[in-house]
């Protein structure tokens, strides 16, 4: 890190003598950049007080530091923008992800609900599977026992007590099939309900992920809109402070003009006696002129003042939510 050098009233003399020894302008400027670092407050009252010694013009030292102040108020003025836009540009992208966030949580959740769902339905399915398997072995046994009962009948070998015991078995059969076959009909009841439910269940998590779909994308849009808006809001300011700093150049070529001039004007008064009254005429009209000109760049420069003020005024205001409602008059409630 360089270590600013330590500005004193010697060193700025010796930086004065150095540059008009090079026949350059010893202009605070100047001043500053042969010394390697200083700043127009600390320059400009010793640089004044030296010409004033030497009998000289004060030059550029009254709008020098109004320059350098403009100029320091733009570039904190732009760092502020950049600051805004990038805190801005951040935030939406935090609420874009965490959007994000949350509904791939909620898409985890339904898929894992639709998966238990899957499983209890199977489960179901190869209850009922095993059933029907048992309801059709039931059958043909039943079947095997009502043959058996006819060949006897025509055979007349059989007793009667085998016959009651063959019928008393074919009863139980019968109410064994008659329970199996209700037992299947509560499982196929069953079977629809947890259908109903596992239908009623998807078209709910469906709706639900739709309408989280329909809030992330409207808040990206405004999130967008938002961005954009204050891009361009970037871009107006940006022109304004071009703008200024245009102007600001034409001010210090405006008096770099009337330093040469006043110089030229005290070149031609060591000249001669002879010409005194005509330099002495020469030199009011310029004095005036001078102050003219002097007058116009206190007003414009009052008219930057209050342009600065007004854009960091805004700069200061926080910015608008897209999301907070708006009252009837445009004021944010």
């Amino acid at each position: 890190m360089v270590d600013t050098p330590l500005i004193t009233r010697d060193s700025v003399a010796r930086a004065r003598e150095a540059l008009m020894a090079q026949g350059h302008k010893a202009s605070q400027r100047a001043v500053i950049k042969h010394l390697g670092g200083g700043s127009f407050s600390q320059v400009g009252p010793l640089l004044r007080e030296l010409e004033a010694e030497a009998g000289e013009a004060p030059g550029s030292a009254l709008t020098e530091p109004l320059t350098a102040a403009v100029t320091e108020a733009i570039e904190a003025l732009w760092r502020a923008l950049g600051l805004e836009a990038d805190r801005v540009v951040n935030d939406a992208r935090q609420q874009f992800e965490r959007d994000l966030k949350a509904e791939q949580a909620a898409r985890t959740q339904a898929d894992a609900a639709t998966a238990r769902t899957q499983e209890h339905l199977q489960a179901v399915q190869t209850t009922v599977v095993g059933l029907e398997k048992a309801l059709a072995s039931e059958q043909a046994a039943r079947e095997q026992t009502a043959a058996a009962l006819e060949q006897e009948r025509l055979a007349h070998t059989r007793t009667d007590t085998q016959r009651e015991a063959a019928q008393a078995q074919a009863d139980e059969r019968q109410q064994l099939r008659d329970e199996a076959l209700a037992e299947r009909d509560a499982l196929r009841v069953e079977l629809d309900s947890v259908r109903s439910q596992t239908d009623a269940l998807t078209r709910e998590l469906r709706r639900e992920i739709s309408e989280q779909r329909s809030v992330h994308e409207k808040r990206a849009e405004e999130l967008q809109e938002a961005v954009a808006a204050a891009r361009t809001s970037l871009v107006e300011q940006r022109s304004q402070l071009d703008a200024l700093q245009r102007e600001n150049a034409n001010l210090t070529t405006l008096n770099d003009n009337l330093s040469v001039r006043v110089d030229n004007t005290q070149s031609a008064l060591a000249s001669g006696e002879g010409q005194l009254l005509a330099l002495s005429a020469q030199r009011t009209a310029e004095q005036r002129e001078w102050e003219a000109l002097q007058s116009m760049m206190t007003a414009r420069l009052a008219d930057k003042d209050a342009m600065i003020a007004s854009l960091q005024q805004q700069m200061a205001e926080p910015p608008c939510d897209p999301a907070e409602p708006v009252g009837g008059d445009g004021s944010r409630v």
